[in-house]
């Protein structure tokens, strides 16, 4: 778990070293983005989500250690989400299931939730996740008529305080559009609402029909003039940067069964050998024993 990384003797290294690994071996796989790192704070014990997925309840150790593991991963090809903005760690509701709160001041947003994000920022992150979780403080930004009353997925208060206040130029997407924390949304509110907001991607992970509502929703709300082309070519174009630069050409013939090119077909044997190989379980093994020199 990404707490365990944080009790290695050099944490730094354990976070770059881990995500580095995984950045080999999902590139192995040919997966573009690995919807990693959390870059909550556990400040809360009563958090029922969270725990142990946090790198550390000190916002400076989640700062260094996301960015070490940004950096790792993104080396590897692979895109990296730090997640879940504005911050999940102090709530004591399961996203999943209902709607958390983050109901703190500004000043206390940027003290211990906001500075691993901007870190992640500062990284170069290829795309930040936005949590269902409310937030007052940032609703203000973006004059919302009910402070707290929407999730951050559909605030532009939020979304709009990461992108004018943080400087964050990349993809924004939102945590799955069935969890529980939305119940009280229809599925088609809440992606007008996020594409208003400034949201690029939209996950809808299970449901079938709930992915054709949410296009649907996109179309209607084009139509209606709710949302206008110009904004959705915003999303497009970030998207279109970060394919550009974590989403390799397509390899036709690597891809086609019983292919006469054995040379494409070893060196796709090759890729896979890296997945769980005896050198990533070995490095794995001294992260575990902190065998690390910084």
């Amino acid at each position: 778990s990404a707490h365990t990384l944080s009790t290695a003797m050099h944490k730094l290294s354990a976070a770059a070293s881990a995500g580095e690994v995984l950045g080999k071996e999902v590139r192995a796989v040919n997966i573009d983005m690995n919807l990693a790192p959390i870059m909550d704070v556990d400040t809360n014990p009563a958090n029922p989500v969270i725990g142990e997925r946090a790198f550390s309840r000190n916002p400076a150790v989640v700062s260094k250690m996301g960015a070490a593991w940004i950096h790792a991963m993104q080396d590897q090809g692979v895109a990296a989400c730090a997640k879940h903005f504005p911050g999940h760690g102090d709530t004591s509701k399961d996203s999943h299931l209902e709607l958390p709160s983050v109901p703190h001041s500004l000043s206390r947003l940027q003290s211990v939730e906001l500075p691993p994000f901007q870190a992640a920022v500062d990284a170069r992150v290829a795309a930040v996740m936005v949590a269902h979780v409310t937030a007052p403080a940032l609703d203000e930004h973006g004059n919302i008529e009910k402070p707290g009353s929407m999730p951050a997925s559909m605030s532009a208060g939020a979304v709009g305080y990461l992108r004018n206040h943080m400087g964050y130029k990349g993809v924004i997407l939102t945590d799955d559009m069935e969890m529980g924390a939305l119940k009280d949304f229809g599925i088609a509110e809440a992606v007008t609402a996020g594409l208003q907001a400034g949201i690029d991607m939209f996950l809808v992970c299970h449901t079938e029909k709930l992915q054709k509502d949410a296009l649907n929703a996109m179309v209607q709300a084009v139509k209606d003039g709710r949302v206008s082309v110009d904004r959705l070519q915003e999303s497009v174009d970030r998207i279109d940067a970060l394919m550009e630069k974590y989403v390799p050409e397509l390899d036709i013939g690597a891809s086609l069964p019983n292919t006469a090119n054995s040379s494409m077909t070893n060196k796709k044997t090759n890729k896979l050998q890296i997945v769980g190989s005896a050198e990533n379980r070995d490095i794995i093994k001294n992260i575990l024993t902190a065998g690390f020199r910084e």
